[in-house]
Parts: C-alpha cells; structure tokens; sequence
C-alpha cells in the first residue's frame, strides 16, 4: 500500500477493518496479536521510520478469523470496525453477557445495546470454562 499525497480517511484493510492512521502510535499490539496469539500474520508494519504504519501483507485486504479482537485490543482507536464505526460512545452502551449460538461451543460474548438496538457484539474470556 503506498502513501498518496492527498490520503483517504479512514483506509479500508479489509470487509471490516477500518484504519485511522494518525490515531496510530506504532505500538506493535495488532501486529503482535496476529503474530504471536492469532498465527495469522494479517497485519504488518510497512514503511520505516516516520512514515511506519499499519498495513496487510502484499496490500490486499486483512484476512483474519479475529480481526474483532485485534480491534479491541488497539489502545488508542486506529483500528475500528466499520459497522459500528462512531455509532456511540462504549460508556452510552448497556453491556449484557450472552452466548454465541452459531455453533455447539456455546462461546460468552457481550452484546452492547443502546435505545434498544443491539449495536455491536464482543467477545469476552469464560473465566468458567475448562
């Protein structure tokens, strides 16, 4: 991916992934994340120096399982979803703790409502499960 003189904002990495490039402050979490914890590799560093920022490998869009986490774990509100995208602010969502049917595992998650829509789910740790 290179840099245009005159850029987008936000910059689309993939369906979901949406990027805010001066919010980034070249942290390395997201990047770890998918190395380390993920095993995907879907996001990288690109460029050097001060023009370092967050990319995907060959700049084709980011294909991970957990990219929701990788947006959850970004500090400072670079990496975001583009569904719920400025949407509200997390403090003016009710969180409520639920279970994913999609599959027999029966994963926890937390759904954020507001004014009686759901807005967004998130994944949470079953501090119960063996």
């Amino acid at each position: 991916m290179k840099r245009n003189a005159i850029s987008k904002k936000p910059i689309p990495l993939g369906p979901v992934l949406m990027l805010d490039r001066e919010r980034c402050i070249v942290c390395a979490r997201c990047t770890r994340f998918g190395d380390v914890v993920a095993g995907d590799h879907a996001l990288e560093f690109i460029e050097r120096g001060y023009r370092t920022e967050v990319g995907t490998p060959g700049g084709g869009p980011v294909e991970s399982k957990f990219i929701g986490n990788t947006i959850s774990i970004c500090p400072v509100g670079a990496l975001t979803s583009q569904v719920y995208r400025f949407r509200a602010r997390p403090w003016d969502n009710k969180p409520t703790h639920s279970t994913c049917t999609l599959c027999p595992v029966g994963c926890d998650m937390i759904l954020d409502e507001r004014d009686g829509e759901i807005l967004r789910t998130r994944a949470c740790e079953n501090r119960f499960a063996q």
